[in-house]
């Protein structure tokens, strides 16, 4: 797909719209660009246009009423401001945040998140522009929560759950610990779907294909709590987290998609490490800085 053709594309589609999956860092900028100015247009006032078609329509019986008025409201227009705030983490650190609205954002590590602060009682978006996050929101039947990442629209109007979007990973996950989700864009279809507590939907980049399987709440946040559990989980999975939470390098010199079952208690990497060697026979060591992972 070129420039302008996505371009095209995103100009005349709204939140119903299915979302492509973007190839590459280029057009994964350009979607949270996109989509960055579609938050901001949600908040710009409307009364603007709406007068100045009555100022045209009046202008000879009004013009000096007009012509304050444009001033008036050329004034007024200055006095909005949109304010990009951005929250981060770096590899080996984790945050917990309060938003303005009250609700609680987790952070994990090397995440990125941006939000407008200026407007955020009426306008509750969240751009997920990387990384893995766990969002308990208050709930607001006015003001429903949306969090757009670079395939998909969450949205909530009050509830808990974990999203993960890194551009390395080749899924992306939304997982509820309680209430209701409402996922749009996903995997090319129209439809919106739905996911309850203990539900977890994962969408395959390469495949274009999605799974909705069951999750054990207790679980879905438990990184808050200092602890990686996986069921399951590739090889690859588990040393890339690992990798992001003690901001080492890791290396993997097996097939990444052996499948393990092993809980962290993320005392020390040393620690960790052992763990996948009592339960998988793997081996460990450092070489030049990096630690490599091997049978």
């Amino acid at each position: 797909m070129e420039d302008n053709e996505f371009e095209d594309w995103y100009n005349k589609a709204d939140e119903s719209t299915p979302i492509p999956v973007l190839d590459n860092q280029e057009y994964r900028n350009l979607r949270q660009q996109k989509i960055w100015n579609s938050i901001s247009a949600r908040i710009r006032p409307k009364k603007r246009i709406k007068v100045w078609q009555l100022i045209a329509a009046s202008f000879l019986l009004v013009g000096i009423t007009a012509m304050y008025m444009v001033n008036h409201l050329h004034t007024e227009s200055a006095k909005v401001e949109y304010v990009r705030h951005q929250y981060q983490t770096q590899r080996g650190e984790s945050k917990e945040i309060t938003l303005p609205d009250g609700s609680l954002l987790y952070l994990f590590a090397d995440s990125r998140v941006s939000l407008d602060s200026a407007h955020w009682a009426s306008n509750r978006e969240l751009l997920l522009e990387e990384g893995e996050i766990f969002v308990d929101v208050k709930r607001d039947t006015a003001h429903p929560f949306r969090i757009h990442t670079d395939i998909h629209v969450i949205r909530v109007l009050g509830t808990s759950f974990r999203v993960r979007s890194y551009s390395n990973d080749d899924d992306r996950e939304v997982a509820v610990k309680t209430g209701l989700v409402e996922v749009s864009g996903i995997a090319n279809q129209l439809e919106k779907l739905h996911l309850a507590a203990g539900e977890k939907l994962v969408y395959q980049l390469a495949s274009g294909r999605y799974q909705i399987m069951e999750e054990d709440v207790s679980d879905i946040d438990s990184k808050i709590y200092g602890k990686l559990v996986y069921k399951q989980e590739h090889l690859g999975r588990i040393l890339q987290d690992l990798s992001r939470m003690y901001d080492v390098d890791i290396t993997c010199k097996i097939p990444g998609e052996e499948q393990y079952t092993v809980t962290f208690d993320r005392k020390s990497l040393q620690r960790d490490l052992e763990k996948l060697e009592t339960i998988g026979g793997l081996k460990s060591r450092r070489v030049n800085g990096v630690i490599e992972v091997y049978k």
